[in-house]
């Protein structure tokens, strides 16, 4: 989750310069707040779920055009097609860190990063903590290029599929 939303901030300055921005202005002593940097790393799990389906369990008889689901039956979820659905989501191939600051992601029921409900991820703000200070700490002195550049292009469609365990960063001292 970590190197997809490195992934993300290396190829988009913009969201970069703001998480920068925002780790200079946090206070000294005690863990910042790091909204970008959580979005970010939110916004990868939308873009490339961790989790692709979810299993879920009807609680009602439910009747559809081609017959009846019984109250019970177990489903499966595919959150990724659920987050990148091009016919509902103008934001399905590109990035948009913004929805999650302002939340509207959170009044979204298709994004489901960390599942939902009685079965949503119990370690959620823990794994955000710890992914955006992983990030903060790695952007607070260093400038990280996604090898090879030309692998995503910030304005172009974000690639639908994503092998974490392919990506390759160039990381350089930045700037004082």
């Amino acid at each position: 989750m970590t190197l997809r939303a490195l992934a993300l901030v290396a190829t988009h300055p913009d969201v970069r310069g703001r998480a920068r921005r925002e780790m200079a202005a946090a206070p000294a002593g005690g863990p910042p707040e790091l909204p970008v940097l959580r979005a970010s790393v939110l916004e990868s799990t939308r873009l490339w779920p961790t989790t692709p389906l979810l299993l879920r369990e009807s609680t009602a008889d439910t009747s559809w055009v081609g017959g009846e689901l019984a109250a019970g039956t177990s489903l499966l979820v595919p959150t990724w097609f659920l987050h990148r659905d091009d016919r509902r989501r103008a934001d399905a191939d590109r990035l948009d860190v913004d929805q999650w600051l302002d939340g509207s992601a959170a009044e979204d029921w298709m994004l489901t990063p960390f599942s939902g409900g009685h079965g949503a991820c119990p370690g959620r703000e823990l794994v955000l903590f710890v992914a955006s200070t992983v990030l903060a700490t790695l952007l607070e002195d260093h400038h990280a290029v996604l090898l090879p550049p030309e692998s995503f292009d910030a304005e172009a469609q974000l690639p639908r599929g994503l092998n974490p365990y392919a990506l390759r960063f160039g990381l350089s001292r930045a700037a004082a």
